[in-house]
């Protein structure tokens, strides 16, 4: 761990996940109260 890097690669990321990365960052942007419970994880 001596270049203070994060331990994982790049990866180029699918449509889908390109659409989750938007919709975790849109829910980042505005908050809202959800409850999970820890069996939905």
């Amino acid at each position: 761990a001596d270049n203070e890097r994060l331990p994982f690669k790049q990866t180029l990321l699918s449509d889908e996940d390109a659409e989750l990365v938007e919709i975790v960052k849109e829910r980042l942007r505005n908050p809202k109260p959800v409850r999970v419970t820890l069996d939905e994880l």
